[in-house]
Order: structure tokens, then C-alpha cells, then sequence
């Protein structure tokens, strides 16, 4: 599956990662990963954003191969590993990320 075009269009939609509940919702979770996950590899966040995004996509109901969806909790999250300092790069955390989330999903 092409994920290019759904990366590009999570970074690109500043507008809406702006909101007021999702900037909050970016800035805790940013906290959290900053006391949690200093020792993580970026290959265990990755896993961990993986886990994540499947229990909000269930959490929304929303379908799990939905890629709408997964590119938004996907924008989020890289957004927070942003932040935290985790990676330096939009592309390089999201595109390992979407790739890996559509393998564990194919595998069930």
C-alpha cells in the first residue's frame, strides 16, 4: 500500500492537529512520553505508536485498515515524538510507523 500521500497529507494539515482538544491531547502525551519512554529505541516507539493507534482506531470504532484514520492518530503521535525529541524527522518516524501498523494488522 502507497502510504505517501496520506504521511504527507498528516503533516501538511497543521490546521487540524491545531485544535484546541488535540493540542492538548499532543501536549500530554508528549509529557507522558518524556517520563516513559526516555529509553526507547525508535524502533520500540514505533511499536508503541503501532499499539496505540489500534486502540484508538477500535476506541472510534473506526475500521482498522481505514487509512483516513490511521494517518490522523499517525500525525499525532509523530507529532508528539516531534516534540519529545524522539525523532528530528515528520517522514522518518511516520512512514516506518504506517508501514509497520499495516503489517501487524495483515498478520491477524
Amino acid at each position: 500500500m502507497d502510504f505517501v500521500i496520506y504521511c504527507m497529507s498528516a503533516e501538511a494539515n497543521e490546521a487540524n492537529y491545531n485544535q484546541p482538544s488535540t493540542k492538548v491531547s499532543i501536549e500530554e502525551e508528549t509529557r507522558n512520553w518524556l517520563k516513559d519512554f526516555g529509553n526507547y529505541t525508535k524502533e520500540q516507539l514505533i511499536e508503541y505508536t503501532v499499539a496505540a493507534v489500534r486502540n484508538n482506531m477500535k476506541y472510534m470504532n473506526w475500521a482498522e485498515e481505514d487509512i483516513e484514520g490511521v494517518a490522523w492518530f499517525m500525525g499525532i503521535y509523530t507529532r508528539v515524538a516531534l516534540k519529545a525529541g524522539y525523532t528530528n524527522s515528520f517522514a522518518d518516524f511516520i512512514m516506518p510507523a504506517m508501514k509497520r501498523y499495516y503489517e501487524v494488522i495483515n498478520e491477524r
